[in-house]
């Protein structure tokens, strides 16, 4: 979980790590973008590109942490009323959190990249396309990211 990762005793290898998953966002977005959009594109907004990355490592699993528990409240209070009336009440609604994920990706992409939202949504997919697959190869940077 993000929130433990922030109180490791080693603030290095806390730095390590953002900085390591940062350049591999920045990599991945560089490739999204350039395969998207185009070449010339990915290397006039390599500089956004890299404070996107940033922002996807350092700010977004905040925003889906408060997003889980705002969600978890919500759907844990509906799943009980549902339990008071006939015993069938669940919270599905932390299946929303990835969509939300993706839909602060795709917004960040568009805004801060300014491409239109057709190419958008398609780096971003990618982008969490090659995230994903590079999840399988190194789980502990889901750990650490919890993007996507």
């Amino acid at each position: 979980m993000r929130i433990i990762l922030l109180q490791l005793s080693e603030p290095l290898l806390f730095t390590l790590w953002v900085i390591i998953a940062a350049v591999i966002m920045a990599l991945i977005l560089f490739l999204a973008v350039f395969l998207v959009v185009s070449k010339e594109k990915a290397l006039d907004k390599k500089f956004l590109i890299i404070i996107l990355a940033i922002i996807v490592v350092v700010i977004i699993p905040f925003i889906r942490q408060v997003v889980i528990l705002l969600l978890t409240a919500t759907g844990d209070l509906l799943a009980a009323i549902r339990n008071f009336i006939d015993g069938g009440g669940f919270n599905y609604l932390l299946s929303l959190v990835p969509i939300i994920g993706f839909i602060m990706l795709l917004l960040l992409v568009k805004y801060l990249l300014d491409i239109p939202w057709d190419k958008a949504a398609g780096v971003a997919l990618i982008t969490l396309i090659i995230l994903y697959i590079i999840y399988s190869v190194i789980p502990e940077l889901y750990l650490f990211l919890e993007v996507g």
